[in-house]
Parts: structure tokens; sequence; C-alpha cells
């Protein structure tokens, strides 16, 4: 997200109006909420999460099954959800 002048996307008429309540000051004008992404669409954190997540549980139930006295003593019940 960058910083765009309003005199470059707005009428001189709106910045005038604006200006009688934020003169001077940076605004953030967020998008409609129809138009908003769902968190980590636009980016591959949510696949590196999930990713990182999945190793995280196999390592934690491999180390379980090797540090119990028997692999059928020690359970976790872990949800993993799909990616979607």
């Amino acid at each position: 997200m960058g910083y765009v002048s309003a005199s470059n996307v707005l009428p001189e008429e709106l910045i005038e109006q604006i200006q009688k309540y934020a003169e001077g000051q940076t605004i953030y004008i967020p998008k409609s909420r129809n138009k908003r992404c769902k968190w980590g669409e636009n980016t591959d954190t949510k696949s590196y999460i999930a990713e990182r997540n999945e190793k995280l549980i196999k390592k934690i139930i491999k180390e379980c099954a090797v540090n119990s006295n028997t692999a059928h003593s020690s359970f976790i019940k872990v949800h993993v959800p799909h990616n979607s």
C-alpha cells in the first residue's frame, strides 16, 4: 500500500470538504467490504504457515512415539485444516 496525493485522485471540492476535518493529516481510506481480500490471499503467508504447522505436528507426533514406552500409549488429537 502506497501513498497517493489527494489532488491526483479526488475532485477539488471533496478535498476542500476533507480539509475542514483533517487538514494536513494523513488519512487511510480502506477498501469497501466487498473488495477486501481474505487473510493471506495476496501473499504466500497462509500456505507457508499451513506447511510449517504440518511439519511441527508430524515432528511432535514422532517425538511422542519415540519418547513413550510404546508407540500406542500416547495419542494426540490434532485438527489440520485443508488449504482452500
